[in-house]
């Protein structure tokens, strides 16, 4: 394991260490459990916005060069 420092405030120590207590584990488990589950969050989130983004392909109806002709079809946008 690599060891890295980091900053509580006092509340947040507090807190943390009678969490701890009752659940009767030491604190750095518990950082670890926290750490880990913000990091599975965040590839859910991830995998989410992934799948919404599959969903859409093909949903919206446009003309079929609109990928490498955006410039021209913007530029008609803005001038009507």
């Amino acid at each position: 394991m690599i060891q890295t420092e980091i900053q509580l405030t006092e509340a947040q120590i507090a807190a943390l260490e009678d969490l701890a207590s009752k659940r009767q584990v030491a604190l750095t488990d518990l950082i670890h459990e926290a750490i880990n589950k913000l990091l599975q969050a965040a590839a859910i989130e991830d995998a989410e916005r992934r799948r919404k983004a599959l969903a859409a392909v093909g949903r919206f109806k446009g003309p079929k060069d609109l990928a490498r002709n955006h410039d021209k079809y913007l530029t008609e946008a803005f001038d009507s």
